[in-house]
Order: C-alpha cells, then sequence, then structure tokens
C-alpha cells in the first residue's frame, strides 16, 4: 500500500501546484515601470532634501563670515 501523504523528507522537493486556487497575475512590465517610478521619486525627495540644507548651510556660513568680519573690524 503506498503512502498518499509525502513524507516531511520529500515535502520540500516535491513539486504539486495547487488546483483550482485564483491566479493573481501582475504584469511584470508594469510592476518594473511602478518600481523606476518609486526609485526615482524617492531619489528626488533625497536630492531635494540635500538642497535645502544645503542651502540652509550657506546661509549659515555667510552670517558667520559677516560677524567675523564685524568682530575684525571692531579690533582693528
Amino acid at each position: 500500500m503506498q503512502e498518499t501523504q509525502s513524507s516531511p523528507d520529500n515535502r520540500a522537493t516535491d513539486f504539486k501546484p495547487v488546483e483550482g486556487a485564483a491566479a493573481e497575475q501582475y504584469s511584470g512590465g508594469k510592476l518594473m515601470v511602478e518600481a523606476y517610478a518609486a526609485i526615482w521619486l524617492i531619489l528626488l525627495a533625497w536630492i531635494y532634501l540635500l538642497w535645502r540644507k544645503q542651502a540652509s548651510l550657506a546661509q549659515r556660513l555667510d552670517g558667520l563670515e559677516a560677524a567675523i568680519d564685524r568682530a575684525e573690524k571692531k579690533k582693528g
């Protein structure tokens, strides 16, 4: 008499497709375009944040340079 269920050792190596289940199908091209769009949006947001931070640092540096110039004029 043959065993109808596979043993735990054979279960990992046997492929048995599911029959009758609702299949979910996604277009590979659509998924790729969505992934690229998400990556580009994240990259652009990161670049925008870096640009704002750089502008803030440049403004702060200008203020510090002006303060140094004022301090040198008072001394000299």
